[in-house]
């Protein structure tokens, strides 16, 4: 069970650093024809990791207000479904928009993956948990580059329509998972159920 919990969240991390990458090589690949310059590019990636490390703090409480799982499926949901929308973009508000939509499903990743790892893993395990999610996401990274691949092969639109599948798969992965991923809310409230108890 630790070595599934440990490989699923592995890959989700994964995906949030693919997504980071990918949205920004999606954003190269469709300079020319979105009337995007280079500028446009850098300050367009700088508003998706803006907006992710600022909302950090807040999907923070909201993991521990509506317990992990459910965050971090919704994150992948939002994330990929923000790369699939570059297939329809072609103004740089559109794209400030998507990298808004994407920062906010990216933001999830750290507080959720850690929470369920913390609340699911064995405690003995933890560091080798650790160690398989910081791989995880240097993978994640080094798939980004995929995306010219796929606009080579089937052009751009295609390519971020492909290239959303992931996060959604994930999604609905993690959604389903509530026997394997224990939400540290469910044993939170277990605790103070017996705690209570007379």
């Amino acid at each position: 069970n630790d070595f599934k919990i440990m490989s699923l969240i592995g890959v989700a991390h994964g995906a949030s650093h693919y997504y980071q990458l990918a949205f920004a090589t999606m954003l190269l690949i469709v300079r020319q024809e979105a009337g995007l310059t280079y500028t446009d590019v850098g300050l367009l990636a700088g508003i998706f990791y803006g907006v992710s490390g600022i909302a950090q703090t807040g999907a923070g409480f909201a993991v521990d207000r509506f317990g992990a799982r459910p965050i971090l499926a919704g994150g992948l949901a939002v994330i990929g479904l923000a790369l699939a929308l570059v297939s329809i973009a072609h103004s740089f508000m559109a794209f400030a928009a998507i990298a808004v939509i994407a920062g906010l499903g990216n933001c999830v990743f750290h507080p959720a993956d850690f929470a369920l790892l913390n609340a699911s893993v064995n405690q003995g395990r933890l560091g080798r948990a650790y160690s398989i999610h910081g791989v995880g996401g240097s993978l994640g990274w080094a798939a980004a580059p995929i995306m010219y691949f796929l606009d080579s092969m089937f052009g751009w639109v295609g390519a971020a329509l492909i290239g959303a599948t992931p996060g959604l798969v994930l999604a609905v992965l993690v959604w389903t998972q509530h026997e394997t991923l224990v939400d540290h809310r469910v044993k939170e409230r277990a605790a103070a159920a017996q705690h209570g108890a007379p």
